[in-house]
């Protein structure tokens, strides 16, 4: 906010950079793992992902996910690939992004910075947490196709533990004196560790397995059925538009074909692990918040769906750029209608009292007379007396942040101001309709406006007084 502004755009722009550079970290692991058709086309993917943009336009830090585990995946399988080509698309050895001859870095090097890309997802947001898992998990799985590799590597492994360390070693240190904070939150929103799934079992009659089976169907057709049942994104259907969602069934079909290739194999793992962790695991599935680590992983099987697509289809190899070309713009310009013009519109994202907060803050903010001379004038002259408890408060996070210099105070549920100091502005939440009249009667003369909605629905009444006659 030094940089950009203490406003909403200054906000979201820590967002908007890192939903950027994700673009191009997901380039890069694609082009590493799959060849550098792969790599633009899912780049351009996930750069009109609705899902992605929509989470990219947020002051919140999920979006940090899928950045944390593109690039440490992308710097994991250079390292891997140091040494042995066996994992690098032939197609592909001159791109290779590290050059030994140039002393830009070496297969420790690179295991080092991994470790501590993996190490900062852990002041990221919990789903990024699970990047150190899936880095195990490959490094595993890449050692049991290759059983010489933990004696070629071992020295990397031993500074990608060390990155990790030095990195979330403060952590570790309030873990250590804190001890559950660290699994509080899976504690809470895990189906076994919250008590989920046995009281949904006591209140459905359902056993747990039938719940179980629930969980996953949710969780694994989230991209093609299922739809997101928070108020985080809440699109109103599944979180990718029916192109996509074609095309990443095509790309998995082709990935299992293919799945003895390492590239397959890495985002199969990557995927199905997230899946059951971030949603078959956790109550509510699919909610989105959770999945972020997930759309560069969708983006990469939408890119295998067009490459098999065209081979299906027996197009010329001449003409598959063109052809890749029409698809993408296909896919980039019903994200775009959907996002920028039916979603956007809506104004689901939050809550309805995050609904209401943002129409109040941008109305005062454009009309902060009597109040104010300005909504950045911290001189104000009078008083907003807020009567939206207990469904809303003055100090709720939209309102604490946009009207920051307007001054204003609660007003108690069932209560009126005692005293009002001329110019004051009312405002009353609509489950406080009957209080509405009391103003009215009190404080004649004033000037009423409602707030509504996009869908017509009251959302407040702003009433100013001027003072008496």
């Amino acid at each position: 906010m030094k940089l950009f502004g203490a406003t909403v755009a200054g906000g979201r722009m820590l967002s908007v950079l890192i939903g950027t550079l994700t673009v191009l970290t997901t380039f890069y692991l694609a082009r590493a793992v799959a060849g550098i058709r792969t790599g633009w086309i899912a780049a351009v993917v996930l750069a009109f992902s609705s899902y992605h943009i929509h989470y990219s336009r947020l002051a919140s830090n999920q979006v940090a996910d899928p950045l944390i585990g593109t690039l440490a995946l992308w710097l994991l399988w250079e390292a891997l690939a140091w040494d042995q080509d066996v994992i690098r698309p032939v197609s592909d050895h001159k791109h290779r992004f590290w050059q030994l001859e140039a002393g830009i870095g070496t297969a420790e090097a690179l295991w080092g910075i991994a470790g501590m890309v993996t190490g900062l997802g852990w002041y990221a947001y919990f789903g990024a947490r699970w990047v150190t898992a899936l880095v195990v998990l490959t490094t595993l799985w890449r050692s049991l196709a290759d059983r010489t590799l933990l004696r070629r590597h071992w020295r990397g492994m031993a500074l990608f533990a060390a990155g990790w360390l030095v990195v979330t070693l403060p952590l570790l240190g309030w873990y250590a004196a804190h001890p559950s904070s660290l699994t509080e939150r899976f504690s809470a929103v895990g189906v076994f560790a919250s008590g989920w799934m046995e009281r949904e079992h006591v209140l459905t009659g359902r056993s747990v397995a039938s719940l179980f089976v629930q969980q996953l169907w949710r969780a694994v057709s989230a991209f093609h059925i299922s739809r997101d049942p928070t108020f985080w994104y809440r699109p109103d259907r599944p979180l990718v538009d029916f192109v996509t969602g074609a095309l990443v069934l095509l790309g998995m079909v082709e990935a299992t074909i293919r799945v003895r290739w390492p590239s397959r194999g890495l985002v199969h793992l990557w995927y199905w692990s997230t899946v059951l962790v971030a949603w078959g695991l956790t109550e509510n599935p699919p909610s989105s918040q959770r999945g972020l680590l997930l759309v560069p992983a969708v983006a990469m099987y939408a890119a295998w769906g067009i490459e098999h697509l065209l081979r299906l289809l027996a197009l010329p190899r001449r003409v598959w750029p063109q052809a890749a070309a029409v698809i993408l713009a296909l896919i980039a310009s019903l994200n775009a209608a959907f996002y920028f013009g039916v979603y956007t519109p809506r104004e689901v994202y939050g809550n309805p009292s995050a609904q209401t907060a943002t129409r109040l803050a941008a109305y005062m903010r454009a009309h902060p007379e009597p109040i104010c001379q300005s909504g950045r004038d911290p001189a104000c002259t009078g008083q907003v007396y807020f009567l939206g408890p207990p469904w809303l408060y003055w100090k709720f996070g939209s309102l604490a942040f946009l009207l920051r210099d307007f001054p204003g105070v609660d007003v108690a549920q069932g209560e009126l101001p005692i005293t009002v100091t001329p110019p004051a502005r009312f405002v009353v939440v609509p489950e406080r309709a009957e209080q509405m009249a009391d103003v009215r009667t009190l404080w004649p003369g004033g000037v009423e406006v409602e707030l509504r909605g996009p869908d017509d629905r009251l959302l407040a009444w702003v009433y100013d007084w001027p003072g008496a006659p």
